[in-house]
């Protein structure tokens, strides 16, 4: 009797797993038939060897590597026949994987905290060399959110870092830092003074943070452009100032979190005979004299004007401050032109409003300058018998940039006055200065300064004649 032995198929394993670099690994077959088969349902990536045998065996399994950040999976199954077919199934990990996002982090000034993602299947740390980060996590494995947190830049430039993120078989990453610097903002001038005419002046903006510029007279006084950002130019227009008295304004630059900066503007008044009542008022203390064509406030010899003193013509509202002696006009004095115009003055020197110079016996006489009806110089030569010794108006100071030479009226803001010449908007040539409790100075001047052989009038009457240089 013949006993048929059952035929059978077995495998040594049902998985194989391999790591995302791939490799080969084995597998043996147990069966007892003539024939069995080995077939993958994937043959990109996956190779059996040999596919074909008999009875016992052992067959290869080879897997490419992995670049996928996914895992693979393969299932290689065994046929033989009169047997039922027997699977094993193959796992491949995923590549290691680290990404970063954002791959840059922008930091304002002031102390900061950002965060960025890390998708990853493996180890990895944050590297940071920066003394004014701090990041937490430093280290970590799969996803994770880090906090990036930068301390104040108190500096006037920005800085910059890198971070770099390392993993375990994977390419480091980097996220480049930025940190804005410490917002600044001044201005290239504090101070603006306009003559009495419609004008345009400028200054700049230093900054590295956006501002907006305005002015507390937009009636008179106007700005452009009134925003924007980093350095940047302004252009201050000024109407022109039609009333007897100097106005001022300012022009404010803010930021948000910084000092405001401050312009002062100034724009000086168009002339006119206002002037001679400071000057009365300032010699209370000498006598008065009435004449039948005028008035007379000074100093006296004999019943005659003789030394300082001021004399105002009833008719035309002429006025002269200066020196006298014999009832006369002599030495320097500052005079302002009537409103007849036959007077020999006017004859000789048309358009001149106020004369600043020498005299003699009621005549221009030796070194003087006149100015017209603005305040604008037109003429500065000599004089002799009451003409000017050359040509009239002298031509060379009929230009914008003459018109920087001017006789004002100023006032100050602590109650003071100077009427006299200037230039550039400086006290500069002959004027007269007048405090709030009504001492005067008259004499020369030069950058603001005294500067020269000048008289002092105190305001209980007092003289005193020097040289003064400050």
């Amino acid at each position: 009797m013949i006993t048929e032995i059952p035929i059978e198929m077995n495998l040594s394993t049902d998985s194989l797993s391999f790591s995302y670099s791939g490799g080969e690994k084995s597998f043996t077959v147990f069966s007892n038939t003539n024939k069995w088969q080995v077939s993958s349902n994937v043959s990109s990536w996956l190779k059996v060897s040999p596919e074909l045998g008999s009875r016992r065996g052992s067959v290869k399994v080879i897997v490419e590597s992995n670049s996928d950040i996914t895992p693979k999976t393969a299932v290689i199954t065994v046929s033989g026949v009169g047997v039922e077919d027997k699977t094993i199934k193959v796992n491949i990990d995923a590549a290691p994987t680290l990404l970063v996002f954002p791959t840059s982090l922008n930091f304002i000034s002031a102390s900061d905290s950002k965060a960025f993602s890390i998708i990853s299947n493996t180890n990895w740390t944050i590297n940071n060399t920066t003394s004014w980060l701090t990041v937490t996590p430093t280290s970590g494995v799969g996803d994770s959110i880090a906090i990036v947190t930068a301390s104040a830049n108190t500096s006037q430039e920005s800085r910059n870092a890198i971070l770099t993120i390392s993993g375990t078989g994977v390419k480091d990453q980097t996220i480049n830092i930025t940190q804005s610097a410490s917002p600044t903002l001044s201005v290239t001038s504090s101070l603006i003074i306009f003559t009495y005419s419609r004008e345009d002046r400028f200054f700049s903006i230093r900054s590295n943070t956006n501002w907006t510029v305005s002015s507390s007279e937009p009636s008179w006084l106007s700005v452009y452009p009134t925003s924007g950002s980093n350095n940047g130019n302004i252009t201050v227009t000024a109407v022109a100032n039609s009333s007897s008295i100097q106005r001022t304004a300012t022009i404010t630059i803010n930021s948000p979190g910084l000092t405001p900066q401050i312009v002062n503007v100034t724009q000086l008044a168009l002339l006119n005979e206002s002037w001679r009542s400071y000057i009365v008022s300032a010699m209370t203390y000498y006598p008065t004299q009435t004449y039948s064509n005028g008035t007379y406030k000074g100093q006296m010899y004999n019943g005659s004007r003789f030394g300082l003193g001021a004399y105002y013509w009833n008719e035309d509202g002429g006025f002269h401050f200066g020196g006298y002696s014999n009832g006369m006009r002599n030495g320097i004095g500052i005079y302002i032109v009537g409103s007849f115009t036959n007077y020999r003055f006017l004859l000789n020197c048309p358009d001149c409003k106020i004369y600043v110079g020498n005299w003699s016996d009621n005549d221009k006489w030796g070194y003087g300058t006149c100015y017209d009806k603005h305040g604008n110089l037109i003429y500065d030569g000599n004089f002799y018998e009451d003409y000017p010794s050359s040509s009239y108006p002298s031509s060379s100071y009929m230009t914008t940039n003459n018109f920087a030479w001017k006789f004002q009226v100023i006032s100050y803001n602590d109650g003071s006055f100077y009427i006299g010449e200037t230039f550039n908007g400086k006290r500069h040539g002959y004027g007269i200065f007048i405090w709030q409790n009504l001492d005067m100075w008259y004499g020369p001047w030069a950058d603001n300064i005294r500067n020269g052989y000048g008289i002092y009038i105190f305001s209980n009457g007092n003289i005193q004649t020097g040289t003064w240089y400050y």
